[in-house]
């Protein structure tokens, strides 16, 4: 992928835009970890319930989770140390009453949310680079990130089961193997 590819998907995303992602291979487990994710800005509940409810499908309490630098997780928790273990989505973390607000979509009820913690461009090198462009460029610092699948369907492993996905769910934009592509 080049810089102008990130510029494009942050230019969709700074829109209100959503976004399927379909880089490289799939990772394995259920969760999305930058290569079949859905991503959206993550500042808006309205945003966050139309990706949850509209686009996929889901019940109105299951909360969506962001995906952030970790010197942005640290500072929204306030912690000095984040663990490993949220590379992969798999722990809450308290949001300080702060960052709640730019953080309004991602967040629960109980004011935690599931972070999932991107350390080093090794990690993913698109999502790094975009969430790294958001931040210095726009002051953005989470996204919304949720698996790249509808309601009762596999996420998508393919460019193809990408597109038809996009297509059925109404996507507004597409990133197959680091290129950007409005719907």
């Amino acid at each position: 992928f080049s810089q102008e590819e990130i510029v494009n998907t942050a230019s969709a995303l700074l829109n209100g835009e959503v976004i399927g992602v379909c880089n490289g291979a799939a990772e394995a487990g259920p969760r999305a970890l930058g290569n079949r994710s859905i991503l959206a800005l993550a500042d808006s509940k309205a945003l966050a319930d139309h990706v949850s409810m509209g686009i996929k499908e889901r019940e109105w309490y299951r909360p969506i989770a962001p995906v952030m630098l970790e010197r942005n997780a640290r500072m929204v928790t306030g912690l000095s140390n984040i663990h490993q273990l949220s590379k992969y989505m798999l722990l809450d973390f308290r949001i300080l009453d702060e960052h709640i607000p730019s953080l309004e979509g991602v967040v629960h009820a109980n004011g935690t949310s599931r972070i999932q913690t991107i350390y080093s461009r090794q990690d993913n090198p698109f999502i790094f680079e975009l969430l790294t462009y958001l931040d210095l460029h726009h002051q953005v610092k989470a996204l919304i990130n949720t698996s790249f699948n509808g309601k009762g369907e596999p996420i998508v492993q393919t460019e193809e089961d990408a597109r038809c996905s996009a297509a059925r769910m109404k996507l507004d934009g597409l990133v197959i193997n680091g290129k950007f592509e409005k719907l």
